[in-house]
């Protein structure tokens, strides 16, 4: 068989399509195999404080706070920061035995989650210092997971399955989008420590890690270069909490993530806009070679994988492919813009 000149674009077309698409299955069983790990175990003689910064009235908030507190890790005490006590989130919070602490605000730089997170370190009693999100609920063994994980040497952190509140196409746009995380946290060399699941021995909270803090405005970027830059292991636990959100404002919220990710990662973005330049451009000549749609149903399967895994709804893996085609385009589209709108304030984002 002679193969024409004309036949060429086509055949590599298809032969890169085979070759994405394996590298995807290979991937889901790679996961599959690193998620399986065995039980853990954990000796109860840590002190671990669970800080939990609030803002506002979240969806689950009742579910998120009765997650913690009945965590099978008994030797625990869950801390709530609010901004005061006329926060929506107070008259919940007050019908749970927990300590609540009013935000101190020691740092003028910083974000108001960044400086509950600093208030809340000053006053934790625990060996053991694990950070929980207000709009994620937790199963159980989650927190007997990411502790029996840390170290000297290591921190934990985990990442969750979305959980939209209603099915509207904002929300489920952004739980295809939000499916992007797990693409690197399963990568060790890529991981990083996502906010809402981070656990540290106390000791790492040395006086220069809270002063690099007091200048961040971003809490779970700034402890993953400052874990990175340390030489620490950032070991992953395979519990995945669900992430609760009905989301108002996409546009927003995926700018703020991509341009993040961007500042933060720029090895790891550069990776996915290549890799996802290639995918769409596959999809567009799947018209004439079908076959080269392949990769796009090959990502779409690996996040069915990852939504039975978590035992979450399948609608974020459906949307997984226009979740990151969004986040292509507004990486396009903000290539030098640095300045993203956390909570009504405009920030500009520094690495």
């Amino acid at each position: 068989m002679i193969t024409t000149g004309a036949d060429l674009p086509a055949l590599f077309s298809i032969t890169l399509s085979v070759l994405l698409s394996l590298a995807i299955v290979g991937q889901t069983v790679l996961e599959a195999k690193g998620t399986a790990r065995p039980p853990f175990r954990v000796k109860e003689g840590a002190k671990v404080s669970v800080i939990l910064p609030i803002k506002g009235l979240d969806p689950m908030l009742r579910e998120t706070l009765k997650s913690l507190i009945d965590q099978d890790y008994l030797n625990k005490e869950l801390i709530v920061v609010l901004d005061s006590t006329e926060d929506p989130a107070f008259p919940i919070v007050r019908e749970f035995p927990l300590r609540v602490l009013i935000n101190r605000r020691p740092c003028s730089e910083c974000s108001g989650k960044v400086a509950a997170i600093l208030t809340a370190v000053e006053e934790a009693k625990g060996d053991v210092l694990v950070f929980a999100d207000s709009d994620t609920v937790y199963p159980q063994g989650w927190l007997s997971c990411l502790v029996s994980l840390v170290s000297e040497d290591k921190v934990a952190t985990t990442f969750p399955w979305p959980f939209p509140v209603s099915l509207t196409l904002r929300n489920a746009l952004r739980s295809g989008f939000w499916t992007l995380g797990f693409e690197s946290v399963f990568s060790r060399p890529s991981r990083f420590l996502w906010g809402g699941s981070m656990a540290f021995l106390r000791s790492f909270f040395t006086d220069s890690v809270k002063s690099a803090l007091a200048k961040a405005w971003c809490d779970d970027c700034t402890l993953t270069a400052l874990a990175k830059a340390r030489g620490m292991s950032i070991e992953f636990c395979s519990i995945i909490p669900q992430n609760w959100f009905d989301e108002k404002d996409l546009t927003s919220f995926v700018k703020r993530q991509v341009i993040t990710v961007r500042t933060y990662s720029p090895r790891g973005f550069r990776y996915f806009m290549a890799l996802w330049g290639i995918v769409l451009t596959l999809l567009a000549i799947s018209p004439l070679y079908p076959i080269t749609a392949l990769p796009v149903l090959a990502w779409m399967a690996k996040n069915l994988v990852r939504a039975r895994r978590a035992k979450g709804p399948v609608i974020p893996a459906l949307f997984s492919p226009l979740g990151a085609t969004t986040a292509f385009i507004v990486g396009l589209l903000t290539l030098r813009g640095d300045q993203v709108v956390w909570r009504g304030t405009r920030i500009r984002v520094k690495g």
